[in-house]
C-alpha cells in the first residue's frame, strides 16, 4: 500500500510490543543483577565490577539479541534469547522474574513467520555462547581469603578475571554474529530491491 508514493507505515502487533518490553526488562534485568553483584559483594572480596558484569553479560546478551530481532525481523533472534533465558535464570532467585520475559519472546516468536521462508530454528544456536558464558563462571571452583581491618573471609568459588574475560568473549561474539546477520539481509533485501527495479525498467512498453 502506498500513500502519496510512499510506504506505508508497518503497525506492529501487540504480540511485538509485548515482545519489545521483555527485550527491554532483560535489558534493566541485568542492569538490575549488575548492581546487586556488585555491591553485594562481601567486604575485602576480589571481585570487583568485571565480576559483576560477567554474571550479568549473559543476560545482556539475551536482551540485546532479542531487541536486534525485533528490530530486524527474525524471530529466530527472540528463540534463541528465550531459549538462553530459561536456562540461565534458574541460576538464582533474583533472575528467575526473568523467565517471563523469555516465555513472551518464546510466544513471539512461534508465532511469527521467518521472512524468505527461513525458519526459526535456524538461529536458535545463539543461544548457545550465552549459557556456556555463564555456567563458565561457576563450574571451576576457585578458592580465595581475604584479609580486611575488621576481620577475614573466604570462598571457595570467586569469578576470576580470565573467566570473566572468556564469557564477555562467549557473549560478545553472539551478539556480533546476530548483528552481522541483521546486516546480511539488509544487504539482501536492498539487493533484490535493485534488480527489482532493473527488472521493471527494462520491460517493453
Amino acid at each position: 500500500m502506498m500513500i502519496a508514493d510512499r510506504p506505508a507505515v508497518r503497525r506492529h502487533s501487540p504480540i511485538w510490543w509485548a515482545a519489545c518490553a521483555a527485550g527491554v526488562f532483560v535489558v534493566i534485568g541485568a542492569i538490575w543483577i549488575t548492581v546487586i553483584r556488585y555491591f553485594g559483594r562481601p567486604e575485602g572480596g576480589p571481585e570487583g565490577i568485571v565480576a559483576a558484569l560477567a554474571v550479568a553479560a549473559p543476560f545482556y546478551g539475551a536482551g540485546l539479541i532479542a531487541l536486534l530481532g525485533l528490530k530486524g525481523n527474525r524471530p529466530g533472534y527472540c528463540l534463541a534469547a528465550a531459549v538462553a533465558l530459561f536456562s540461565i535464570a534458574s541460576v538464582s532467585i533474583a533472575t528467575t522474574p526473568l523467565t517471563i520475559a523469555a516465555l513472551v519472546l518464546l510466544v513471539y516468536a512461534l508465532r511469527s513467520v521467518e521472512p524468505r521462508g527461513r525458519t526459526i530454528i535456524a538461529d536458535a544456536p545463539l543461544a548457545g555462547p550465552l549459557v556456556v558464558g555463564l555456567f563458565l563462571l561457576t563450574m571451576h571452583k576457585d578458592p580465595a581469603e581475604w584479609h580486611t581491618a575488621t576481620g577475614t573471609g573466604s570462598s571457595g568459588d570467586v569469578i576470576t578475571t580470565v573467566e570473566a574475560l572468556c564469557s564477555f568473549a562467549l557473549v560478545g561474539a553472539a551478539v556480533t554474529v546476530a548483528w552481522l546477520g541483521l546486516r546480511r539481509d539488509r544487504r539482501g533485501s536492498s539487493r533484490r530491491s535493485r534488480q527489482l527495479v532493473q527488472s521493471r525498467m527494462t520491460l517493453p512498453d
